[in-house]
């Protein structure tokens, strides 16, 4: 896991970002998201295109959002700021490597709890013009779609989704779109 990896990294100069994007990783896996939000900033004071450190701070930032939309005490102001945090960094991270597939998938989850589908589904269509495969994307793409009230659009990429690998998941919206 992350603890034998930090255990493995010598420090120095050259490798001194990845000890702190594993860092960020281990305090993530713990729930530690101040931990996680300070090793991720320091891996990217060191290395500022790093889409690894990019994509664990807005992973970060989205778990910090998202615990403050659904949990008491509630608090819509700093999970919506939260939020934007999250997709400036993972909006970098897709700069930097476009085929970051799990950038696109926790910038969608980060878009949708505001309400925001529409540019989820710029989002997840961007994603999929690079990895048209992607069952993940495919499947938050009929998401969207249904969320934004388009079930009927929703079915194209349901059905090319189950196609390509059946899941659980991909059965429930495919039901919600009545195919």
């Amino acid at each position: 896991g992350a603890e034998a990896q930090l255990a493995a990294v010598t420090v120095t100069d050259a490798n001194q970002s990845m000890h702190a994007e594993i860092s960020g990783d281990l305090a993530m896996a713990q729930d530690d998201f101040d931990a996680a939000h300070a090793a991720y900033e320091e891996a990217l004071a060191i290395d500022p295109e790093s889409a690894p450190a990019l994509l664990g701070l807005g992973r970060a930032h989205a778990d910090t959002m998202m615990v403050r939309f659904y949990y008491a005490p509630r608090d819509e102001e700093g999970a919506l700021e939260a939020g934007e945090r999250a997709a400036e960094a993972l909006l970098r991270a897709i700069e930097l490597e476009p085929g970051l597939i799990d950038a696109y998938v926790v910038l969608a989850d980060v878009y949708r709890p505001p309400g925001r589908y529409a540019e989820t589904v710029a989002l997840l269509e961007g994603g999929l013009a690079r990895n048209p495969d992607d069952v993940r994307l495919l499947t938050l793409l009929g998401r969207a779609l249904f969320d934004l009230g388009r079930p009927g659009d929703a079915q194209r990429p349901l059905r090319r989704a189950y196609e390509i690998g059946p899941i659980a998941l991909t059965y429930r919206y495919l039901g919600w779109t009545d195919f």
